[in-house]
């Protein structure tokens, strides 16, 4: 792996650990799924041209996968903690995760793209996930 997998790899596994923490009310969980959220989040939007720059996706398509996973960790945070409007979250993650599977599908010819197909759908099942216990 390369130093900016793990750059990915480590804030997203202790987000995805402390927003599982939160989800049972364990104490200060919730915090530290803020801070690393916010972390995974800011890492997936504005650096994601630096991210993925060498992954060899255009650039509008990267932009528009870095926004789509923004989007999908914030919608994840909002379920975790259970704050205002966490439905219109997750159903705005779903359209922005939707977009992007289809450029990853319209490009699946390309070998640069199959990563990103495979990392919207475990955002999707992720997401499908949570808001299932939250809404149950």
């Amino acid at each position: 792996m390369t130093k900016k997998q793990y750059l990915e790899l480590i804030p997203l596994s202790i987000f995805l650990l402390a927003g599982l923490s939160a989800l049972f009310k364990v104490p200060y969980s919730g915090l530290i799924a803020v801070v690393f959220g916010g972390v995974t989040a800011t890492l997936y939007c504005p650096l994601s041209l630096w991210l993925y720059a060498s992954a060899g996706v255009s650039l509008i398509n990267r932009i528009l996968i870095g926004v789509a996973y923004s989007l999908a960790i914030v919608a994840l945070l909002f379920c975790f903690l259970h704050w205002a409007n966490w439905q219109f979250e997750c159903i705005m993650s779903y359209g922005a995760l939707l977009v992007a599977v289809v450029i990853c599908a319209a490009n699946y010819a390309k070998p640069a793209y199959k990563p990103f197909l495979w990392r919207c759908v475990f955002f999707a099942v992720l997401i499908t996930l949570v808001y299932t216990y939250r809404k149950f």
